[in-house]
């Protein structure tokens, strides 16, 4: 004797517990053939849509046995039972249940994109071949608002059939249909039968029960008419082989598509979805570009000063409890100058500087400038650069030449667009020759004009111009970057012998490295950029919160179609999986947009301030993997929402 495909012994089935408990199915014993055609009948109430519900696996039994192609529906869990109403059960429904948007091939691949076991291409091929066979192989890209009622009914059935299954269960499968498009619809499915298919049809229509040549009748949560019935305990010992339920590989895999299309079938949402991860990672990444860029122009800037240079100023006086800051004395002399390039093997050039502002007159213009005393050793510990002439030498040093090296802003001033070699300016009515250019040099890091000055031999502008002995500053600069912290020590050393100062008294002078200030300005900048990206940070919070709010409004406006892929065999995981990689999907588009748009305002800054461009790689890293962490993190909640759902409650959302 024939294993029966279906086997329901002793099945009850109550819903609820205590007074409000509801017995739908009392005691049903049922056995359904390979091949049979059924039709199940039965008023609203009577326990049909159970009885259906438990024969498509979207539920089990309270008690007794229901065998669906030889698997007890009782002990398989929720996944398992999705696993089986994929392998064995094509279901057509009342309202169709196609997913809106989507076109009539992509409804009929979803059952193939959860059972695993085909590639895309193969299941695009399989969903032509099927629509073709019910008549709707000009219709495969028309979505479901593009066919009439009859064209959506023979898509369901397509969608149906397109695992091969054992079995059909139509519920009200011509409910919503007009006389000739049910009668073609009944023939389908009875020519599928007349195939070896087994079909079961749930109608409260007796013109369409009659069509089929086994009818039941359900009353009351018991079978009360059955014409093909059979004795369940004549075939105890008759087991249907179990069928093999089990997923292949790529299912996880396939689902990706089915999130993207969601994402697109959506657009406007899932952009306002994104937008605050567009406007956080904008942020963060803006911050962090102009930060870093803020910090390589301080460094460019300190590299125009000389980054192994060492600077000497005097002292603070003060009287009274009141000190009045560095350089208030005049403890610096040029002995020190010359003991410091002397004495200190880590020091390479010395300069001494004398400084004042001067009134400059060049013909009929005039002036107010910095004028600076130095040696020929000057240009080389600032790293200067000649754009025009030379620097004057060593001789006329020594000498008191009247010879100067004038800044571009000075030139500008004095002569405009005239060349100003071997022309005379007085300064402070002494005369002086021009001998050199200084090529331009910009704003130093304390917006002060680095080219508004004069440069001159020491011993005429400090006798000539500013009748002093002592300097203001000494200039050094170490043999190699590396030796600066050995050449600061060494200065302080021998200086500390030279002005008789004994341990533990104050230094009557000031050493100072570009390294020093190049650390200060650039904690200053970290901590200001630090303090501005995480201000920026909150704002991908935000925009996580709102993916999570967002994502669960979707969840409870795509019930129904949660409902219908778990329906034709989606499991829990697949839902979760989808929802997720939806809001992960959204998370790193938005960080990607985000990334664009915080590299434009690093640009933007960068042309009006001049700062070179401070956009990272592990900047772009950093945002986009925090994005992607927000979109697991708000997006995980929503997603097992969703894979929690029943799909019977789903089916029925409104």
């Amino acid at each position: 004797m024939a294993a029966p495909l279906i086997e329901l012994v002793g099945v009850r089935k109550v819903y609820g517990e205590g007074e409000s408990a509801v017995e739908a199915l009392r005691g049903v014993d049922l056995r359904i053939d390979v091949g049979e055609a059924v039709a199940i009948t039965g008023s609203s109430g009577s326990g049909k849509s159970t009885l259906m519900n438990l024969l498509g696996c979207l539920d089990h039994p309270t008690s007794g046995v229901c065998r669906i192609a030889g698997r007890d529906v009782g002990a398989l869990s929720a996944d398992q039972r999705a696993d089986l109403r994929n392998r064995t059960i094509g279901f057509v429904f009342q309202g169709f249940h196609l997913l809106a948007r989507t076109t009539a091939a992509e409804n009929v691949e979803l059952p193939l994109i959860y059972e695993g076991r085909t590639s895309g291409g193969e299941r695009r091929r399989r969903a032509r071949a099927v629509l073709e066979r019910v008549g709707l192989g000009n219709r495969l890209d028309h979505t479901s608002q593009q066919l009439s009622g009859g064209q959506q009914q023979r898509v369901a059935i397509a969608r149906a059939l397109v695992t091969e299954p054992r079995l059909i269960l139509a519920d009200e499968p011509t409910g919503n249909l007009d006389t000739k498009t049910t009668r073609e619809v009944l023939d389908m499915l009875l020519g599928l039968n007349a195939e070896g298919i087994t079909v079961i049809v749930v109608t409260h229509e007796p013109e369409v029960a009659e069509r089929f040549p086994r009818r039941i009748e359900v009353r009351d949560g018991q079978i009360v008419v059955d014409t093909g019935a059979r004795d369940p305990a004549a075939d105890a010992d008759a087991q249907a082989a179990p069928v093999d339920i089990r997923r292949g590989w790529a299912a996880p895999l396939a689902t990706l598509p089915v999130a993207m299309r969601a994402i697109r079938r959506h657009a406007l949402r899932s952009m306002l979805t994104a937008l605050g991860i567009v406007i956080g990672v904008g942020a963060v990444v803006g911050m962090l570009s102009i930060g870093r860029g803020a910090r390589a122009a301080m460094q460019q800037q300190v590299a125009t000063l000389g980054t192994n240079m060492v600077s000497v100023r005097s002292g603070s006086a003060g009287r009274g409890g009141v000190r009045w800051g560095a350089g208030s004395t005049n403890s610096l002399t040029l002995e020190d100058a010359a003991a410091i390039a002397r004495e200190c093997p880590s020091i390479e050039r010395v300069s001494p500087q004398v400084s004042r502002a001067f009134q400059v007159k060049a013909g009929a213009s005039n002036w107010s400038t910095l004028v600076e005393g130095v040696n020929e050793e000057y240009l080389a510990i600032r790293n200067m650069r000649l754009v025009a002439g030379e620097p004057f030498k060593a001789a006329e040093v020594r000498q008191g030449a009247k010879v100067c090296i004038l800044g571009k802003t000075v030139v500008r001033e004095l002569f405009g667009s005239g060349d100003p070699l071997d022309e005379i300016i007085r300064i402070d009515r002494v005369p002086f020759r021009v001998v050199g250019v200084l090529g331009e040099r910009g704003e130093s890091q304390w917006g002060q004009d680095q080219d508004d000055v004069i440069l001159a031999p020491l011993p005429v502008v400090q006798r000539r111009l500013m009748g002093i002995t002592h300097v203001s500053q000494i200039y050094a600069s170490a043999a190699s970057e590396d030796l600066v912290r050995t050449a600061e020590r060494e200065v302080t050393d021998l200086l500390r012998v030279r002005h008789r100062i004994g341990p533990g008294q104050e230094d009557d002078f000031v050493v100072r490295t570009q390294i020093d200030m190049a650390n200060f300005a650039g904690g200053m900048l970290q901590t200001m950029t630090m303090l501005l990206a995480a201000i920026a940070g909150v704002s991908l919070v935000v925009g996580g919160i709102g993916i999570m709010n967002i994502m669960l409004v979707s969840v409870t406006e795509r019930t129904r179609e949660i409902g219908i892929r778990l329906a034709i065999g989606a499991r829990g995981r697949d839902v979760l999986l989808q929802f997720l990689v939806e809001a992960v999907a959204l998370s790193f588009g938005g960080g990607a947009i985000g990334v664009l748009i915080g590299a434009g305002m690093d640009q933007a800054v960068g042309v009006v301030a001049g700062w070179p461009s401070g956009l990272s790689l592990d900047a772009v890293a950093l945002a986009l993997g925090f994005s992607v962490f927000v979109g697991v993190t708000f997006g995980m909640y929503p997603a097992r929402v969703a894979a929690r759902l029943d799909p019977i409650v789903a089916l029925r959302h409104e």
